[in-house]
């Protein structure tokens, strides 16, 4: 398990293989930026899907 979810990587991971992810951040603005970051690569990688 990654010790933090700052680096949404392993999020991304998960999301492309169809696969659950549960991110642990002691920080909350950490979690905060992390969120941010998975929803915006989320968001990136369906717009490239729609372009196929």
């Amino acid at each position: 398990m990654p010790p933090t979810t700052i680096r949404p990587a392993t999020a991304l991971a998960a999301r492309q293989l169809g696969r659950s992810f549960i991110g642990i951040e002691i920080s909350e603005p950490f979690c905060d930026l992390a969120r941010a970051r998975i929803v915006a690569a989320a968001a990136e990688s369906a717009a490239k899907e729609l372009e196929e």
